[in-house]
């Protein structure tokens, strides 16, 4: 277990880290949508891509669940430690991270702003949802500590 100086480290790391991962969004967003000519409405023509889209859409969901259920899984592991429950975090992260990568694909391909928005959309809500704040750092650890 990690000491209380290293936690609040950690703690320090983890927001860093996310509000890294919210801006790299951000980013996304202004590219696709500023810098990047539109290609329409959204209107997928191509059969390909709308599979493209669907299985995107459901890998994404997947995702998103994976990445809101992976601390708790940690959690529930008999003898985790305080690194484990920072790389839950770090991998929780990369979950939300790869929905907003997966908009980006999409537009790569063609798909208009109404396809790639919703992806986009919920990679970074998710990781403003789940930003780690002083308070829910200190409830978790003390859930942790009573086990």
């Amino acid at each position: 277990m990690a000491t209380g100086n290293q936690t609040s480290k950690l703690l320090i790391v983890s927001k860093v880290l996310q509000a890294f991962f919210i801006f790299a969004v951000l980013v996304y967003a202004v590219i696709l949508y500023a810098v990047v000519p539109s290609t329409g409405p959204g209107v997928l023509e191509d059969p390909y891509l709308v599979n493209l889209a669907r299985w995107l859409g459901i890998v994404s969901l997947a995702a998103l669940a994976a990445g809101y259920l992976v601390p708790w899984l940690v959690f529930k592991w008999s003898q985790p430690d305080t690194h484990m429950l920072f790389a839950a975090y770090i991998a929780r992260d990369a979950f939300f991270i790869a929905v907003g990568v997966f908009g980006c694909v999409l537009d790569a391909f063609g798909a208009g702003w109404q396809i790639t928005l919703p992806f986009i959309a919920a990679s970074g809500l998710s990781l403003i949802i789940t930003f780690p704040t002083g308070g829910r750092w200190r409830s978790f650890m003390a859930r942790w500590e009573e086990r």
